[in-house]
């Protein structure tokens, strides 16, 4: 079944995607100054590319099994790759 996703999920959506940006170009309403190392900008266009693939299985906000599995499988890279920044 697919389903709208709901508020909460298309607000959260938005914040990652302006601290994501903020984090490449500086976001002076969160603080954020834009990167410039070579290694964490590389790193960020690795998640850019997981953030493109894993934002679709959010918008179609599939919640069947299937779904989920597949959401769970293309978050997983995501975090890993969020976390090897650190």
């Amino acid at each position: 079944m697919i389903v709208k996703a709901p508020p909460a999920l298309t607000k959260t959506v938005a914040l990652f995607e302006k601290t994501f940006t903020g984090l490449f170009k500086g976001d002076a309403d969160l603080g954020l100054l834009a990167s410039t190392d070579k290694d964490i900008l590389a790193q960020l266009e690795k998640i850019k590319g997981l953030w493109t693939e894993y934002k679709l299985v959010l918008a179609n906000a599939d919640v069947s099994e299937a779904g989920l599995k597949s959401a769970t499988n293309e978050n997983l890279p995501l975090l890993n790759s969020y976390y090897a920044t650190k």
